[in-house]
């Protein structure tokens, strides 16, 4: 995701609007010209839609190698709430109906386990419940096409 540079933001203190350099609001640095306030709200709002973002561009990749590995069909509503791999497991499960139901979850951890490696091999898969864009944050520098 690309946010625009600078960036026009309004003080939520005296509502003054300023231009603020986007470096400065992603590092949470960025000050009001008026009255000297960190501007921290805009910060945290262009990380967290970021991090949305990325959590999105994440799952689909993963969802995509999931089918690819095991010849499935993800429902695409369900995929705009993977937020994590314990969300994708989850979606993954009921669609393993070749398998004994006590067997599912067991393969649908596997599958997107193993998805995950394919997907990211220079990365350790993370814990189920961990967010996918925290998990993948400090290796975004190597996977070219995620931090563009």
């Amino acid at each position: 995701m690309k946010f625009k540079d600078p960036q026009s933001v309004c003080c939520p203190a005296c509502n003054c609007l300023s231009e603020q350099a986007l470096d400065q609001l992603v590092a949470g640095r960025a000050k009001c010209p008026a009255c000297g306030r960190v501007l921290a709200e805009a910060s945290e709002r262009m990380r967290h839609a970021r991090d949305g973002w990325t959590d999105f561009v994440i799952a689909m990749h993963l969802s995509l190698e999931v089918e690819r590995q095991n010849n499935l069909r993800l429902d695409q509503t369900a995929l705009g709430t993977v937020h994590c791999l314990q969300d994708l497991i989850i979606a993954t499960e009921p669609l393993l109906t070749a398998l004994p139901e006590p067997d599912r979850r067991r393969a649908a951890v596997e599958a997107v386990r193993n998805a995950f490696g394919a997907a990211f091999p220079q990365v350790e898969c993370p814990a189920p419940s961990g967010k996918l864009a925290d998990a993948l944050r400090p290796h975004l520098h190597r996977i070219s096409w995620l931090s563009d």
